[in-house]
C-alpha cells in the first residue's frame, strides 16, 4: 500500500524530472525573441535547444554510473543544485556565448538529476504493481513537462521576457534540492564497478562532434566531413574501448537483444522528430505567419492534447 511517505517521494521525484523536462522545451517558443534581443545568427539558433540535450544526452552514461558509486540522492541534489544556477546564469546572459555555455551546463546537471531519479524511484517502491503505477506517472510527468513547456514559454517570454523561461526553475529547483533529504532515503549501489573515464570522455567527444558536423553539414558539406570522420573515430574508440575494459559505461551485448534495440530506436525517432517538428514549427508561426509568442505557444495546445491521450488513454 502507498504511504504519505512514499507519495512525498513519488511527487518529489517526478517534480525533479517535470523541471528537467519542462526547461528542455520552454526556450523553444523564445527562441525568435533570443534571436532579436541578443542577435544570435540564424544558423546559431538551434544550438540553444541542441547545446542542452546534447550535454544532457553525452553525460547521462556518467550521471548514472556516479549516483550507484557515491549516492544517487546525493547527485539528485547536486544535479539540481546545478540545473538551478545554471538556469539562473542563462537567464542573465546578454550574449549568445554565455547563454549556449549555461545551456550545455544545464544539460549536465539534467544528467546528474534524471538518472538518480529514475533509480531512487525504484529503490522506493519495491512492490512491482506499486512501481510500475509509480514508474507510469513518472513517465507522464516528463511528457507533461514536454508539452507543457511549450505553452508556458510563450506566456512567460510574451508577460514577462525569455529570461523568465529560465528563472522560473530556479526557485523550484533549489527547493526540491533542499527538500530531498529530508524525502529521500540514500541510496547507492555497493558493487558498482568503478567509473570508466577513458570511455566516458570518448563518448562526450563522440556525440558532441558528431553533433557538430551534422548541424554544419547543411552549411558547408566540405567542412562537415572532417567533423564527421573524426566522430567516427571517437566513436569507434568508444567501442573498441568498452569491448576491453572491465567496468564498460555500456555493455553491447544488449544491442543483440532486438526488442530493447528497435525500442530505444523509436525513442531516439520519436524525440528527434518531436523537438526538430517544435523547432521549426516556433520559427514558422512567429517569422512567417506573424505569430505573437504567446499566441505560438497556445498553437501547440492541440499537440499537447493529443500527447496527453496518447499517454493517458481512455479505458474501455
Amino acid at each position: 500500500m502507498k504511504t504519505p511517505a512514499h507519495a512525498a517521494v513519488l511527487a518529489l521525484l517526478c517534480a525533479a524530472d517535470l523541471l528537467v523536462m519542462l526547461d528542455g522545451m520552454v526556450v523553444t517558443v523564445a527562441l525568435p525573441a533570443i534571436e532579436r534581443d541578443l542577435g544570435t545568427a540564424r544558423a546559431d539558433l538551434q544550438w540553444v535547444v541542441t547545446a542542452y540535450t546534447l550535454s544532457l544526452g553525452s553525460f547521462l552514461l556518467v550521471g548514472g554510473r556516479a549516483g550507484d558509486l557515491y549516492g544517487r540522492r546525493r547527485a539528485l541534489v547536486a544535479g539540481l543544485v546545478v540545473f538551478a544556477l545554471a538556469s539562473l546564469a542563462a537567464g542573465l546572459a546578454r550574449a549568445t556565448g554565455p547563454l549556449l555555455a549555461a545551456r550545455a551546463v544545464q544539460g549536465v546537471g539534467a544528467a546528474l538529476a534524471v538518472p538518480a531519479a529514475l533509480a531512487l524511484l525504484s529503490a522506493a517502491y519495491r512492490a512491482q504493481s506499486e512501481r510500475e503505477r509509480a514508474l507510469g506517472l513518472f513517465s507522464a510527468a516528463l511528457d507533461a513537462g514536454m508539452v507543457a513547456g511549450l505553452v508556458l514559454g510563450g506566456l512567460l517570454t510574451a508577460s514577462l521576457g525569455w529570461p523568465w523561461c529560465f528563472f522560473i526553475v530556479v526557485p523550484f529547483g533549489l527547493c526540491a534540492a533542499a527538500l530531498a533529504p529530508a524525502v529521500l532515503e540514500e541510496s547507492r549501489d555497493d558493487a558498482a564497478p568503478r567509473l570508466d573515464l577513458p570511455g566516458a570522455a570518448l563518448c562526450a567527444a563522440g556525440c558532441g562532434v558528431l553533433v557538430f558536423g551534422l548541424v554544419r553539414f547543411e552549411r558547408d558539406v566540405a567542412g562537415a566531413v572532417p567533423f564527421l570522420a573524426a566522430a567516427a573515430l571517437l566513436l569507434a574508440a568508444f567501442v573498441a574501448v568498452e569491448r576491453r575494459v572491465r567496468a564498460p559505461m555500456v555493455r553491447l551485448d544488449v544491442f543483440r537483444h532486438r526488442p530493447l534495440t528497435g525500442a530505444n530506436l523509436a525513442v531516439i525517432a520519436n524525440a528527434g522528430g518531436f523537438t526538430g517538428m517544435t523547432f521549426m514549427a516556433t520559427l514558422y508561426m512567429q517569422q512567417v505567419l506573424g505569430y505573437g509568442a504567446l499566441e505560438a505557444g497556445l498553437g501547440f495546445l492541440p499537440l499537447a492534447l493529443m500527447r496527453r491521450r496518447a499517454v493517458w488513454p481512455r479505458r474501455a
